[in-house]
């Protein structure tokens, strides 16, 4: 996506590589607030869409 074209757009392949770590380390940070530590412990749950009721 966008990021990653900023990434190599700025610094080359070392933006595109620093880019993707922070978007791996804040998925891994969303996901232990989540509760998890794998993709497998996410459960549609744990999901909330705009509209939808939050209780």
């Amino acid at each position: 996506g966008r990021p990653v074209v900023w990434g190599l757009a700025a610094a080359g392949e070392s933006g595109v590589r620093r880019v993707l770590a922070l978007l791996r380390d804040e998925y891994d940070h969303t996901l232990a607030l989540c509760g998890g530590r794998r993709n497998a412990d996410l459960t549609r749950d744990m999901v909330v869409r705009r509209g939808e009721p939050r209780w």
